[in-house]
């Protein structure tokens, strides 16, 4: 493999990946790849204890002592995967529709209004006031099959302007990319590791690499949850996610960081 030039310059982009961990414990499942990501951010803060003398009369500082580390790291996901909802929203895994037939769902109609069905992506909806009315589909009712809902049209005589008349509604509905419950879980700690192309040292590596390959890893990120989610906007909507880089008591022996490393291949 051709020796890359350390060079003093830095310029990164490549991919991330996240690790599970018990915490305060080892790796608990394989990485996974977050896709793009355009920030990754590490930062250090650390505390100090000062003090003046006393004896000049001037009061100058004499001491200067770090007395604690602060770590923190700042990540921008571009991709809005099921797996990064869950892990930025502490959500429970996502569990994926195969489709499928229902036959019988309750629901309540309401008058010139909406209501919305268990499932996405929904196809030949026949709806049926109890016990055993059908209602006609562009007369009663008009059906918005992607999101999964239907609307009781105001002229409706089945469906009069009122509380609600219960109904059964049967449809077929197609494979999607899961229910993500939010909130579901809880904070879980990551490695996170980064594969940076250091696209200001371009040289061929062994595997034809165009840029000199670095290898960032911080072995113990506790993620808050966003402080926001752009759903309605005018740009891309990105997950923003900051966390704690604690202290990872299983690296042990003189001169390892037990916080994070750094490989220059």
């Amino acid at each position: 493999m051709a020796a890359s030039t350390d060079t003093t310059y830095y310029v990164g982009q490549g991919n991330v990946t996240l690790a599970p961990r018990i915490s305060s414990g080892a790796i608990n499942g394989g990485a996974f790849n977050v896709g793009d990501c355009s920030q990754l951010q590490v930062s250090f803060k650390q505390g100090f204890v000062d003090l003046q003398e006393n004896q000049s009369g001037k009061g100058y500082d004499a001491l200067h002592a770090p007395v604690s580390v602060d770590g923190s790291l700042k990540m921008t996901m571009q991709q809005w995967s099921s797996v990064n909802l869950t892990k930025a929203l502490w959500g429970t895994a996502p569990t994926g529709a195969a489709g499928g037939t229902v036959t019988a769902e309750t629901t309540t109609g309401h008058n010139g209004g909406k209501t919305y069905l268990a499932n996405v992506n929904i196809t030949s909806l026949v709806l049926t006031k109890l016990p055993s009315t059908v209602l006609v589909e562009g007369t009663d009712y008009t059906v918005d099959g992607s999101y999964g809902s239907y609307t009781i049209l105001p002229g409706s005589t089945l469906v009069p302007s009122g509380p609600g008349v219960a109904l059964a509604a049967a449809y077929t509905f197609a494979p999607n990319n899961g229910n993500i419950q939010v909130l579901a879980g809880g904070p879980t700690e990551y490695a996170v590791t980064v594969e940076s192309k250091n696209v200001a040292n371009p040289f061929v590596d062994a595997s034809n690499s165009a840029f000199a390959a670095i290898r960032f890893q911080i072995y113990r990120v506790q993620f808050a949850l966003p402080a926001m989610l752009d759903l309605i906007g005018r740009k891309d909507s990105s997950l923003d996610l900051e966390g704690k880089i604690l202290i990872d008591p299983t690296v042990t022996g003189a001169g390892l960081s037990p916080f994070m490393n750094i490989i220059k291949v």
